[in-house]
């Protein structure tokens, strides 16, 4: 039989991989940090399509959680 590769089988659900959330929640201070420093600049593209994909992964990852736990 074959062994599946560890890392194919990595779990990045936020609510249950603590290093994921901890990104996800440097990644949101981050923004709001550097958008407050520069309140009349436009937020580049790729800070803002990093954030709001971790944004996605806190929203859509709540009802994995949910539903893992109960």
């Amino acid at each position: 039989m074959i062994k599946p590769i560890p890392y194919l089988n990595y779990n990045f659900n936020p609510f249950l991989n603590p290093i994921a959330l901890v990104w996800c929640a440097i990644m949101i201070v981050m923004f709001l940090q550097w958008k407050q420093e520069n309140p009349d600049k436009t937020v580049p593209l790729a800070m803002f399509a990093t954030t709001f994909n971790a944004m996605l992964w806190l929203w859509t990852s709540a009802g994995v959680a949910l539903e893992s736990v109960f």
